[in-house]
């Protein structure tokens, strides 16, 4: 009678000790496996290279009278502004000639930026200017033009204009005579043509 006893004992005590070790080493509750935190697969915003300068020549049989003499890639805006530390824009310098002697040539800079942030761009930009003009350079912002827009001063240059226009997703700067009225005329109606968005989405 002894030996089933001693037996039942020993099972017993076995069971109560695995019951204790799985209530001390699980709270009592079933563990849940730990999540792994997803990869980074975050890339820089993708800026699609487009040629609005070239568009707005060859629309309407190029009324303008003005061929882009050169096009690059640059890192500043009017030669004396640096915006190589603003992401994700890419910057183009088109240098026009006109096909008339008598007419001054005119810069175009595009600056290129991601879709549906046109706004924060032309304020980083802005930044960028106000952040190194010099004492003789000013900033005169007038919203005239597209969604926004300032005039760039330079007393040591007065002679030449400078305009920067938002329009939609990307920037807009003209370089152009100061002095001559019909320059600055053929300014607006360029900035007129993007605005009709005919040109932006080509």
């Amino acid at each position: 009678m002894k030996k089933p006893f001693f037996f039942i004992l020993i099972l017993a005590g076995i069971i109560l000790f695995a019951g204790t070790d799985y209530v001390l080493n699980t709270d009592g509750a079933p563990r849940i496996p730990a999540k792994t935190a997803p990869a980074n697969t975050s890339s820089p915003v993708e800026v699609k290279e487009n040629n609005f300068t070239r568009n707005l020549l060859t629309t309407d049989s190029n009324q303008y009278g003005f061929v882009v003499s050169t096009r690059a890639r640059v890192n500043s805006i009017f030669e004396k502004i640096d915006l190589s530390e603003v992401k994700s824009i890419m910057v183009f310098q088109n240098q026009l000639k006109s096909l008339d002697t008598a007419q001054d040539p005119i810069t175009i800079y595009e600056i290129q930026g991601p879709a549906g942030q046109g706004a924060i761009t032309y304020l980083n930009v802005k930044l960028k200017f106000i952040g190194q003009v010099s004492a003789t350079q000013t900033i005169n912002e007038v919203n005239n033009y597209g969604q926004n827009s300032f005039f760039f001063n330079d007393e040591n240059n007065a002679t030449v204009g400078h305009l920067v226009v938002q329009i939609e997703d990307n920037l807009f700067g003209f370089q152009y005579n100061k002095e001559n009225a019909s320059a600055f005329e053929l300014v607006q109606t360029m900035i007129n043509k993007f605005v009709t968005h005919s040109l932006l989405n080509s």
